[in-house]
């Protein structure tokens, strides 16, 4: 826990972001609550239409940024474009350290962020919080926004790792990282700001070739936790959208196994229409009372019920 004679440090937030204004406005409004100085989101769209709240500030994504995603095959390479946004908002920085995040994750910690960061000593210039992938559970709305209470964590990776993915997801399997999830597994980070050399990239920090990114484990106290919540699927709609780019061939999607097994399973079941792609959306994202027991029993999953709060979208109307 926080006490009051704990030192803080100031941290700024970036992120872009081509969402609906519901989807922004939650997210800004949690953003806020965990205390940057300031955040910073370029917005992917030619007529952007939000309006943010104090504290936040919304900047059409210039030109030459996207362009930096552009490649010579014609295929719309996302990550170089984020590269770029992310080195621009890390010479800018004004605050001792920069938050990297995008607007499907949100940081859970119970310790204040500033004075997390500020527990870390000299050399110490990034860490990384680990990701806990939110899925569908008993109760849990698929069509809400941010509707997800359940949680599942990296798996350790041994030696029978892939028979246990197997035992748990069955034909599925195929589908998941070698830790058990389905989003990025490599989380998301802050980086001290005022370094010769550094680059941020999409994961982790570097200094030339070199991951400076470390647990943020290492300045947690007994007790204490900080998370990244990654909503790999906000919702199911927004989800089937976002996979049919990535399946279009449009935007560079990866050519991990897993990914392209999934977008090869995305596109069989979105041949046979909605009934087919929401089976698929439950076996990859829901996680029904056995299997969240058993990953439960494993230490790798968890129930927050506490994110439905009585403003939550989930909790009123239907997004728009």
């Amino acid at each position: 826990m926080t006490t009051a004679e704990e030192p803080s440090d100031t941290f700024e937030v970036v992120a872009i972001a081509r969402e609906s204004d519901a989807l922004l406005d939650f997210w800004a409004r949690e953003t806020l609550a965990v205390g940057p100085q300031r955040i910073t989101v370029h917005l992917d769209q030619e007529a952007p239409t939000w309006t943010p709240p104090p504290g936040v500030e919304a900047v059409r994504l210039a030109p030459e940024l996207r362009a930096a995603g552009n490649d010579d095959d014609g295929v719309w390479d996302l990550v170089k474009m984020q590269h770029a946004v992310y080195r621009q908002a890390y010479e800018r920085c004004e605050a001792d350290w920069l938050l990297v995040i995008d607007v499907d994750e949100f940081i859970d910690a119970s310790v204040a962020l500033g004075a997390l960061l500020a527990r870390a000593g000299p050399g110490e210039d990034s860490f990384i919080f680990s990701v806990a992938e939110a899925v569908g559970v008993a109760g849990d709305d698929e069509d809400a926004l941010f509707g997800f209470t359940g949680f599942r964590l990296r798996m350790p990776i041994r030696r029978r790792s892939r028979l246990i993915r197997r035992l748990i997801y069955g034909r599925s399997a195929g589908l998941f990282e070698p830790v058990g999830l389905l989003g990025h597994m490599a989380g998301k980070y802050a980086v001290r700001c005022g370094l010769d050399g550094v680059q941020p990239i999409v994961h982790v920090a570097l200094r030339g070739e070199e991951v400076i990114s470390a647990p943020v484990e290492r300045l947690l106290r007994p007790g204490e936790h900080a998370r990244c919540l990654h909503f790999d699927a906000v919702r199911f709609e927004r989800w089937a959208d976002k996979w049919r780019i990535r399946a279009s061939g449009m935007m560079r999607a990866g050519e991990r196994s897993e990914r392209l097994a999934q977008i090869k399973g995305f596109k069989d079941a979105d041949a046979k229409g909605e009934a087919a792609l929401r089976r698929l959306f439950r076996r990859q994202h829901g996680l029904g009372p056995l299997r969240f027991a058993v990953l439960r029993a494993l230490g790798v999953a968890y129930r927050d019920p506490s994110w439905i709060k009585a403003d939550h979208p989930a909790a009123t109307a239907p997004p728009a």
